[in-house]
């Protein structure tokens, strides 16, 4: 059965949701002033949300996927009250 239509993969919400984030820093640092790249920058956390929930509908062991987020939630706090936002190992 050919398919005339493609559908939107993981992937490219994945990159959708980068761009839209990466917009939305760019113009909070270098347009602090013109909001419509914040605008733009918001729609990166529902798309986010989403592929997180639907990562933990589709692994098979929903312990282990609820494990790494939350430790990645633990280091991305620590950093962020410690101020160490640029990666210095």
């Amino acid at each position: 059965m050919n398919k005339k239509y493609k559908c939107i993969n993981s992937f490219i919400l994945k990159m959708i949701a980068i761009i839209t984030m990466v917009i939305d820093h760019v113009g909070a640092v270098l347009f602090p002033m013109n909001m419509m790249f914040r605008y733009i920058g918001r729609i990166s956390f529902p798309l986010f949300v989403f592929l997180l929930v639907e990562g933990s509908i589709h692994t098979r062991k929903i312990r282990k996927y609820e494990l790494r987020m939350f430790l990645f939630a633990l280091i991305f706090i620590h950093r962020m009250y410690s101020g160490h936002w640029v990666l210095d190992w």
